[in-house]
């Protein structure tokens, strides 16, 4: 049996984890998102816990990068894989830093276009310049 958290406000309540699906607008395109959050059983409060946050970032940093055609955690994940590489010499290759790609990975962070390699309009990479 899980363990239900008591209500930080009345004190009276047990929460209960939920998920909904929000709508967000971001470059005046409106996405589906996964909104994470607990409602209390007595006072009816609904509140955030730090693991739902992060669930909620993710959610949202994902639906950003499908609008702005990056690439998702589980893509750079599957091409630094591909190229038979470890985090920290992607991060050296592509930029970002020690725990960039961590981060990217996870999908914590979108990767910046100024520190990620791109196409040329030939379809060949380049390598940002240090």
């Amino acid at each position: 049996m899980k363990e239900q958290m008591e209500c930080p406000v009345c004190g009276e309540g047990h929460l209960t984890r939920r998920v909904q699906m929000s709508p967000i607008i971001y470059r005046g395109v409106t996405k589906q998102v996964e909104d994470h959050f607990s409602v209390c059983d007595a006072c009816g409060l609904e509140q955030t816990d730090a693991k739902a946050l992060k669930q909620n970032k993710r959610a949202v940093i994902k639906a950003k990068k499908e609008v702005d055609g990056l690439l998702s955690g589980a893509e750079v994940l599957a091409i630094r894989k591909r190229l038979g590489i470890n985090q920290e010499q992607a991060s050296r290759i592509f930029g970002g830093g020690p725990t960039a790609f961590t981060k990217y990975e996870r999908g914590l962070t979108p990767i910046s276009c100024r520190s990620a390699a791109s196409p040329s309009p030939s379809g060949r990479w380049s390598m940002p310049r240090s």
